[in-house]
C-alpha cells in the first residue's frame, strides 16, 4: 500500500478524534449544567419557590419579590444589632453578627452564578451602592463604629454597660414554664399549619391569595 492510499485514514483517524474531544467536552459541560441545576433546585426547595401551585404567575412574581425585599431589610437589622453589641463591648457576637448577615449573599450569589448571571453588576444593587447616599451612610457607619472604639479606649468601658449574662438557675420555675410553653405552642402551631395546607391541596378550602384576586384584579408588576 502506497504513502497516499494512508492519508485519507489519517484524516478519518483525525477527524474522529477531533469529534471524540468535542463529544468528551459537551458531556463534561451538560454534566456540570446538571449538577448546578441539582444543587439550584435544593436551594429552590428550601426557599419555598420550588413549586407554587398555588400561585398564578403574578403572585409568584410577588412571592419571589417579597424575599427579595427581605434580604436588604435582614442587612439593615443585622447591622444595627451589631452597633448594638459593639456598644455593649462585645465585638466577637459583633463580627459574627456581620458574618452571618453576609452568607446568604454568598448563597445567593452562588445561585445566580450557576445560572450565568451577575447578580450585582446585572440587578439594581450595582444602581443602588453606587450612590452618593450609599458612600455617605457607609462612611457614617465607620464614624460610629470608630466612636465606639474611642469611647471604650477612653474611658475604659463600653458606652452600654448593662450585662447580657442572665443567671437562669435563679429562675428555673419560670424558664422552665417559658420553654414548656414555646413548644407546646410551636407543636400546636406546626398541626394546625399542615391541616390548613393540607386542607388547600385538597380544594376544600380556597387558596389565600384567591380572595385578594377576586376583590382586586392582578396587575402587571413594574
Amino acid at each position: 500500500m502506497s504513502d497516499t492510499d494512508d492519508v485519507p485514514e489519517e484524516r478519518g483517524a483525525g477527524v474522529r478524534e477531533s469529534a471524540d474531544i468535542v463529544l468528551s467536552a459537551t458531556d463534561r459541560a451538560s454534566a456540570d449544567t446538571e449538577s448546578r441545576s441539582q444543587r439550584g433546585s435544593v436551594l429552590e426547595k428550601w426557599a419555598g419557590i420550588d413549586a407554587m401551585p398555588h400561585a398564578d404567575k403574578h403572585e409568584q412574581q410577588v412571592i419571589i419579590r417579597a424575599l427579595a425585599i427581605a434580604f436588604p431589610f435582614t442587612r439593615a437589622v443585622s447591622l444595627t444589632i451589631a452597633l448594638v453589641l459593639i456598644a455593649s463591648g462585645m465585638w466577637w457576637a459583633a463580627i459574627l453578627v456581620i458574618i452571618g448577615m453576609g452568607l446568604p449573599e454568598l448563597a445567593a450569589k452562588f445561585y445566580a452564578n450557576g445560572r450565568g448571571i451577575d447578580l450585582f453588576w446585572q440587578s439594581g444593587r450595582a444602581r443602588n451602592e453606587t450612590r452618593v447616599i450609599d458612600l455617605i451612610l457607609s462612611l457614617a457607619y465607620m464614624a460610629i463604629v470608630t466612636g465606639l472604639v474611642a469611647f471604650q479606649s477612653s474611658t475604659g468601658h463600653p458606652l452600654i454597660t448593662w450585662t447580657w449574662r442572665n443567671d437562669f438557675h435563679d429562675f428555673g420555675f419560670m424558664i422552665g414554664a417559658i420553654v414548656t410553653g414555646l413548644v407546646i405552642g410551636t407543636v400546636i402551631g406546626w398541626f394546625l399549619r399542615r391541616r390548613r395546607y393540607r386542607r388547600i391541596q385538597n380544594g376544600q378550602i380556597a387558596s389565600p391569595g384567591s380572595a385578594a384576586s377576586d376583590r382586586k384584579s392582578p396587575t402587571e408588576l413594574r
